[in-house]
């Protein structure tokens, strides 16, 4: 079974930009033909916001959310910009 965060739960990234870094799952949606989930993460250490699919997440331990803990005060939601270019994700394919 895949792992499938909710939103706020905290996430390792696996691929891409934030590669083993710990994020917070701001919102996520799935694509108009319902074959991927989309996530939108803000990572821990500078408030940066990730697009990641589901395969690129995995459930981080203690330790790892010890050792990468948050450093910004940014809010749990999406800016507008931010907001478009997850919708646009869900057209893409």
């Amino acid at each position: 079974m895949a792992f499938v965060p909710k939103k706020r739960a905290y996430v390792m990234m696996t691929t891409g930009q934030g590669t083993n870094r710990v994020g917070q799952v701001i919102d996520y949606l799935t694509n108009k033909s319902e074959t991927k989930t989309f996530y939108a993460v803000r990572l821990n250490y500078n408030g940066q916001v990730l697009f990641l699919e589901n395969n690129g997440l995995r459930k981080p331990t203690q330790q790892e959310k010890k050792q990468d803990k948050k450093l910004h005060n940014r809010e749990i939601q999406l800016e507008r910009y931010e907001r478009s270019v997850l919708e646009m994700m869900r057209y893409d394919l």
